[in-house]
């Protein structure tokens, strides 16, 4: 523990001596933070989501044309068969099948 404790203040010294090192140690970590916050979205748009909608009433479609109009999630393709969404997920069409069951309405 000892040596631990020599070391680190040995590395402590040279840092405060040497203005480059100390620039390093302050600037670098400050400079990452700022890149990072501005750089790194972790906002989700333009999710390829398939509806399959099995209750065909007015608020299924309203919900499918509200959760199109937003910029989180898009339609597939046109031409995709919604029978068959097992394939659509795995051939990377859609990213995710939102099922909407009969009853939804109610």
């Amino acid at each position: 523990m000892r040596r631990m404790v020599f070391i680190a203040r040995k590395e402590i010294y040279h840092i405060l001596r040497d203005p480059r090192s100390l620039l390093i140690v302050f600037a670098m970590p400050v400079l990452m933070v700022l890149l990072y916050g501005y750089a790194i979205n972790m906002d989700i748009e333009n999710v390829t989501v398939a509806v399959v909608d099995l209750d065909h009433t007015v608020d299924s479609r309203a919900l499918t044309e509200r959760i199109y109009a937003s910029t989180y999630f898009s339609p597939p393709p046109d031409e995709v068969d919604l029978r068959d969404t097992e394939a659509l997920l795995r051939s990377g069409t859609a990213a995710a099948v939102l099922f909407i069951t009969p009853g939804y309405g109610e």
